[in-house]
C-alpha cells in the first residue's frame, strides 16, 4: 500500500459554526510514502471511495446548493448530521457529468464562470442581497457583517456526489466562509485568466478537504489513484454528511428576483 493520508482540520475556525465538538487543537498532519495507514482509517465510518481519472480528474454526477434541516444535537461521528428534510437545485443549465479536481494547493472553490454565475444568483435568491463580488480570477465574496449575522448560512449546503460512488457529501456553505475584520467572506471564485486550462473544471480546494481524512492510494503496478474521504472528528460544522439516503423535500429557499 503506497500513498499519503492528509487531515487539516479546520481551516477557518470560526467559533459559530461548531456545534458537536472544537477546532481549538485540529490536527495538520501528513503522512506520505509506502506504507500500512489503515490504523489511521476508521472502519465504522462512512467513505467516499473515488478513483481519479487518467488526467487527473474526478467525476461528479451530481453537483447542486439548497438547504438541509437536520437536528443541531443529532451529530454522529463518520456520518455527520443526517437532515430531516432537504431542498436542492442544480448548479448552472445542466445536471450531466461535471469534471473536478481535488487539489490541496488550492483553498476555496474553484468554478467555470457560468457554474460560478449560477451559484451567486442562487444564494441572492437564497436572501443573502447584500453580497459584494469582484469578478476577476481571484475573485471572492463579501458581505459587510460577520458571518453568524446571516442565517442562511446556517442551513445551506452543496451536495456532491461523485459518479459510481454511493454515499455522498453534503458540503456547508460555512465551510466556505470566514469572518475577518467584522466583515464575512466567501471562498468561491470563478476560474480566468491564468486558470484557463481549468475553466471547463470544478477545483474542490483544502475547504473541501478540511472536512475528510484524506487517504489517496496509489497502485503503481495499475497506475491508478483512488482518493479515500471519511468525514474528520475535527470537523463539525452545522449540515456537514456523508450518506446514500434520500430525504422528503421541503419547500424552496429560492425567490425568484422581480425587475
Amino acid at each position: 500500500m503506497s500513498g499519503f493520508l492528509l487531515e487539516t482540520g479546520n481551516l477557518f475556525p470560526n467559533y459559530w459554526v461548531y456545534a458537536g465538538g472544537s477546532a481549538d487543537n485540529p490536527p495538520n498532519t501528513l503522512y506520505a510514502g509506502a506504507g500500512d495507514y489503515s490504523s489511521l482509517i476508521n472502519g465504522g465510518f462512512r467513505n467516499i471511495t473515488v478513483q481519479q481519472q487518467p488526467n487527473n480528474s474526478f467525476i461528479i454526477e451530481e453537483f447542486s446548493l439548497g438547504t438541509a434541516n437536520a437536528d443541531l444535537n443529532n451529530y454522529q461521528n463518520g456520518i455527520g448530521y443526517a437532515p430531516v428534510s432537504t431542498f436542492f437545485s442544480t448548479i448552472g443549465l445542466s445536471s450531466g457529468p461535471q469534471s473536478a479536481l481535488i487539489a490541496a494547493n488550492y483553498r476555496g472553490l474553484g468554478l467555470p464562470y457560468y457554474l460560478w454565475y449560477s451559484v451567486i444568483n442562487m444564494l441572492v435568491q437564497g436572501g443573502i442581497t447584500d453580497m459584494t463580488c469582484v469578478e476577476n480570477e481571484i475573485s471572492g465574496c463579501s458581505l459587510p457583517e460577520p458571518c453568524d449575522f446571516y442565517n442562511i448560512w446556517h442551513g445551506s449546503v452543496f451536495k456532491i456526489k461523485f459518479v459510481g460512488v454511493n454515499n455522498y457529501n453534503f458540503m456547508p456553505l460555512s465551510a466556505l466562509s470566514y469572518t475577518s475584520e467584522s466583515k464575512c467572506y466567501l471562498d468561491i471564485n470563478y476560474l480566468t485568466g491564468d486558470a484557463a486550462s481549468m475553466q471547463n473544471q470544478v477545483i474542490f480546494g483544502a475547504t473541501f478537504m478540511q472536512q475528510f481524512t484524506n487517504y489517496w492510494e496509489y497502485n503503481l503496478t495499475a497506475n491508478t489513484t483512488t482518493a479515500n474521504m471519511q468525514l474528520s472528528t475535527y470537523f463539525t460544522n452545522y449540515n456537514v454528511y456523508i450518506g446514500s439516503a434520500s430525504f422528503s423535500t421541503h419547500s424552496s429557499p429560492f425567490t425568484l428576483l422581480k425587475g
